[in-house]
């Protein structure tokens, strides 16, 4: 097995001799880098008393994406290959916690041993946290994709000129050899972004407790909670009607029915005569794609999706689209490999989006 225990601190990188009683503190950051078969890591997960649920999702045979959540962690499970040719993606799991990230892969069919390099050559000023060094590893995944593309494309371009310009010299089963080769690596490409997509869908407040929730939103003469469905008639516990009112939807309706994003709307649209409401949605194809996987810890699942805010707004009477916006948009100002994905429509259109609606 490899493993290597690096931690962050301060904007210094310090990789430590092994990784028994590793821990991540409030000021240090833990990523633990393990590569091993699938005895050495149910070991090595066993050693770090990760639960059993947990080791079952990392060592499962499944090689499709997927996310689960609990109130102290995330996992994460992507398919990835280092190079095009490669017969077989692997799944690269991510385990994150307050402080400690764990990244696993099955028989060294992948490494981030590049990543490592460059932390060690001093690129950490933007390594603050685990979500950090989730986004640093999942832009590398994402350039490795287009590094992959890019060869693959020119292998193509290769082989057409052959084919024009000496035809007859090339077999059959080299054109059918890297077709299928192409074709591996685009449902990995597609898989990966799917992973990907359904991360995006379990937005942080869904981790965060009533306590925290409360020591973040405290109550004040501008803040007040309501302890109600969104579905209940909330709208008669706001006093003002007639002021204009911005309303927002966030991680909530892909967990819905469409009859219940109706009656949330109808409430909005009861109580207030002019209102604003941003609202987010999720591609059917997620919901359909990640049914009964979504939250570990809150037995939800995804239920509910709409392809775009034209669709959504022809379901409520007296609301208007006014505008749509992808997260994928907002990505890149974290990842600026995201200004070229976001170019790609099936990319894109996976995305869940915000809708902007106006109360007509």
């Amino acid at each position: 097995m490899k493993q290597h225990a690096i931690t962050l601190a301060h904007g210094t990188y310090t990789e430590l001799k092994d990784t028994e009683g590793a821990k991540g503190t409030e000021d240090k950051l833990l990523w633990l880098d393990i590569q091993g078969t699938s005895e050495e890591l149910t070991h090595f997960l066993k050693e770090r008393q990760i639960p059993p649920f947990l080791r079952r999702r990392v060592l499962s045979s499944q090689r499709f994406p997927s996310v689960f959540s609990g109130n102290d962690y995330v996992l994460l499970s992507v398919p990835a290959r280092k190079t095009w040719v490669q017969k077989r993606s692997v799944s690269i799991t991510f385990i994150l916690f307050a402080q400690e990230v764990i990244t696993l892969c099955r028989d060294e069919g992948y490494n981030f041993d590049g990543e490592r390099k460059q932390l060690a050559e001093g690129d950490t000023a933007s390594i603050r946290s685990a979500s950090d060094l989730l986004i640093a590893l999942l832009d590398s995944l994402v350039e490795t994709n287009i590094c992959n593309f890019i060869e693959a494309r020119s292998q193509t371009e290769n082989l057409s000129l052959h084919v024009d310009n000496a035809s007859g010299k090339i077999s059959e089963q080299t054109i059918l050899d890297t077709r299928r080769q192409i074709n591996h690596l685009v449902n990995q490409f597609e898989d990966f972004f799917y992973g990907l997509a359904d991360l995006h869908a379990l937005t942080p407040h869904a981790m965060l407790s009533d306590a925290v929730r409360e020591k973040l939103r405290p109550e004040s003469g501008n803040i007040t909670q309501i302890a109600m469905s969104a579905m209940d008639d909330w709208g008669k516990m706001v006093e003002e009607s007639r002021t204009p009112a911005i309303i927002i939807i966030e991680g909530l309706t892909m967990y819905l029915s469409e009859a219940d994003v109706q009656q949330i709307f109808a409430v909005i649209a009861n109580r207030f005569d002019d209102a604003t409401v941003l609202v987010e949605i999720m591609n059917p194809m997620i919901v359909k794609r990640f049914k009964g996987k979504s939250i570990e810890g809150s037995n939800a699942k995804f239920t509910w999706g709409i392809k775009g805010g034209k669709a959504l707004a022809a379901l409520l009477p007296n609301f208007r689209f006014v505008e749509e916006r992808g997260l994928m948009e907002d990505m890149t100002q974290f990842m600026p490999i995201y200004k070229v994905l976001d170019k790609v429509p099936a990319i894109r259109n996976i995305s869940n989006k915000i809708i902007t609606l106006k109360r007509l």
